[in-house]
Order: C-alpha cells, then structure tokens, then sequence
C-alpha cells in the first residue's frame, strides 16, 4: 500500500467537524504516523553506488544533529516533521531523475547527477538553508557548527557493500571531507560561509599532516669518481611515497 504524505494524513484529520483539542491530537497523531514510517529505515542498511558516468562520487551530508539540539531535542513536536521537510526541500531542487537523497541516523544524505562538487554543495546550501530557516528564522543563519554540512566521496562512508556507516561519516566530519573551493559558490548565507570556509582550512591541514607523515627520505647513492676515496652519500627528499630503505641505505648510514 502506498505510503500517505504528512499533508494527506493532516486533510483526513481536518475532513470531519472536531474541537480544538481533537484536531490538535489527529494533527499529532498524523505527523507521528509519517515520522514512524520515515524512522522505520533510519537504523537499517543504506547503499549507495560508488559513482559513474552522470551520478558523480561526491555526496552532501547534512547533519540533523544540530539542528534538532536547537528545536528541543528529537522527540520533540518540532522534530517529528523534519524529514518531511527535508523530503519536500529536496523535491523541489530535484533536477534529474538520478538525484536521491537517503537517510541514516541523525543524517540526511543528498546526491545529484551531472554537477561539479561545487555546484552540488551549492544546492545542497539552499535546500538546507530553506529546512533551517523554516524551522529556526533568523537564528539558523548564525549556526556555526561546521559538521552540519560536510561533502563527502562515497567510498570515504561506505563499506565493502556499499552501506553507509556512521562511524565513517564522523570521521570524514572531523578531516572536512571533500575540499569545496568556497570562490566558486557564489554569494552564501552566513551559516554556509562559515562552514565551508572552517571545513575548506580542515581539509587542507588534515592534508598536510597526512603528507608530512607519508613523506620520506630516500638515501641516494652517488657512484664516485677515481678522484674520491668514499661514495658521497645524498638525501633526496620523496614526497607522499612510502617506501621501505633498501638493504644499501642501512650499510651506507654505517659508513664513515
């Protein structure tokens, strides 16, 4: 049977002459129905392909953590509406049938065909934004908590299969995730800015770190001339390579 939308439950609720008060509980029971068959899925396994063609690699993580912190936690009345908000925002941005967006946990994960990593995080921005100022006005805009939107490479959140893990999504969260080139965004609302601005510097010191920890250094062995008694020994430093010292590097730190 096919799931009803928040808003038919709400006119099957409205359709009869009720009180006040029993249209505030049919109201209540509507939305807690929807978000039962919306939570239903949160917990269970979720598989995304790993990118081809037009369904690019990168997908956008919005993190509804924070979001439901701010509206009174999620089991609030506030919260049980979200995803439904978060379906109908994506909706109306969607602009190729290949476009999805999934759920796990606290994380709703969006995918679009055919854009540049920029142009996707930039559609992610105003779809989140509208969620956000929907529910929390003004006080959205001045959020900044950068986790709240992350870019992510697919192979970066899922395992073998395929499945999204959240524990991977925490760790790419803390790297920054993809680097987004804020330049190329256009103007952005003032949450976006810091977030992509904070999680761009993350990414890229993240990146250093990995490339000082991965860097090397390979003893090079100069063959000598007939005028010198020794083999002069030079360091050449190899970037982003490990290798391990072959059995001459050993021998030639021994020399005199």
């Amino acid at each position: 049977m096919a799931r009803k939308s928040l808003f038919g439950r709400l006119a099957n609720a409205l359709k009869e002459e009720e009180t006040a008060e029993d249209i505030d509980k049919d109201v209540e029971a509507a939305v807690m129905a929807t978000m039962a068959e919306k939570v239903g899925s949160l917990d269970g396994s979720v598989v995304l392909h790993p990118g081809t063609g037009e369904l690019g690699k990168t997908v956008y993580i919005f993190d509804l953590a924070p979001v439901y912190k701010m509206i009174g936690g999620d089991q609030s009345r506030s919260a049980a509406g979200l995803l439904e908000i978060c379906e109908r925002r994506f909706e109306a941005y969607r602009e190729h049938n290949l476009d999805m967006a999934r759920v796990k946990g606290d994380h709703y994960i969006m995918r679009f065909a055919k854009v540049s990593n920029e142009a996707g995080y930039r559609r992610a921005v105003l779809i989140i934004n509208e969620i956000g100022t929907q529910l929390l006005s003004d006080r959205f805009n001045k959020l900044e908590v950068p986790e709240i939107l992350v870019a992510a490479d697919v192979k970066d959140i899922t395992n073998a299969d395929g499945e999204v893990q959240t524990e991977q999504i925490g760790d790419v969260q803390k790297k920054g995730g993809v680097p987004i080139d804020p330049r190329k965004l256009g103007d952005l609302p003032g949450w976006a800015k810091f977030v992509v601005t904070k999680n761009a510097r993350t990414a890229w010191e993240f990146s250093q770190r990995k490339k000082k920890k991965n860097d090397v250094f390979e003893m090079v062995e100069i063959k000598h001339t007939k005028a010198s008694k020794h083999d002069d020994i030079k360091m050449v430093e190899i970037e982003n390579k490990k290798k391990r010292d072959p059995d001459w590097f050993s021998k030639a730190m021994k020399a005199d």
